[in-house]
């Protein structure tokens, strides 16, 4: 039997690129929400005398937790996009694929035949990213620690915004 070739046995981009697209839309519109809703909580409520007191210290606190949650955002984001591509270069180096755009195998160094082309769909069906995020996880006792504190600081957070929540309904 003839060898297949592989662009025309290649799985839709589709998936991997809706999949990541959704993701970023989930955590642009969280944002978003979030900062609205305190836009608009802050605008609406009258301060108490105390609270006009202490307004110039209100205003370093917030901007300070500001930064702060903007550089965890960020910070989060690009160990996401890092790991993903991390993954996805040892997938195409381990099944000889080659990368478009790359110094030496794209269109850079060997002309328009060397080019490859992004496969993303076969890297998406071919990896279990959730068993591989889960083996780096606990594969270090460094790791295993990072990720314990990263969900108890999610659980925190989310008993926090419970408790918020259900206090201004």
């Amino acid at each position: 039997m003839a060898p297949l070739d592989p662009n025309s046995t290649a799985q839709s981009n589709l998936k991997p690129i809706g999949l990541f697209a959704g993701q970023v839309l989930l955590v642009v519109g969280l944002t978003t929400k979030v900062l609205l809703s305190t836009r608009r909580a802050a605008r609406s409520l009258a301060p108490s005398t105390v609270t006009r007191g202490q307004e110039p210290v209100r205003r370093r606190q917030a901007i300070a937790f500001s930064i702060l949650a903007f550089l965890s955002l960020a910070s989060v984001t690009t160990f996401a996009v890092l790991w993903r591509v991390a993954s996805y270069l040892e997938w195409a180096e381990i099944g000889n694929h080659k990368i478009p755009g790359g110094l030496w195998t794209g269109g850079y160094g060997t002309g328009d035949e060397g080019v490859g082309h992004w496969r993303l769909g076969d890297w998406l069906s071919d990896k279990n990213l959730v068993q591989e995020s889960d083996t780096i996880a606990v594969s270090q006792a460094e790791t295993f620690l990072y990720t314990s504190q990263h969900f108890v600081g999610l659980l925190t957070n989310a008993m926090f915004m419970g408790a918020e929540g259900m206090r201004h309904c």
